[in-house]
């Protein structure tokens, strides 16, 4: 379906990269509820992974 719209293949992990980045980015939650919901035991995971796009100085670089 996508290929016929001209639409390049993304992986399901870029939806759930971008679901978190942005809740993030728009303080939609905190790095322990994004931790918690992407099922991550700390927020180390989460703000190295999620977070790098984001442009917040709260957010703890790790």
């Amino acid at each position: 379906m996508c290929k016929k719209a001209g639409i390049p293949y993304r992986p399901p992990y870029t939806a759930r990269h971008t679901f978190i980045s942005h809740g993030l980015e728009y303080k939609e939650w905190t790095l322990p509820q994004a931790a918690e919901m992407a099922g991550h035991a700390n927020t180390k995971m989460v703000a190295s992974t999620y977070a790098h796009m984001v442009q917040r100085p709260e957010l703890p670089d790790y």
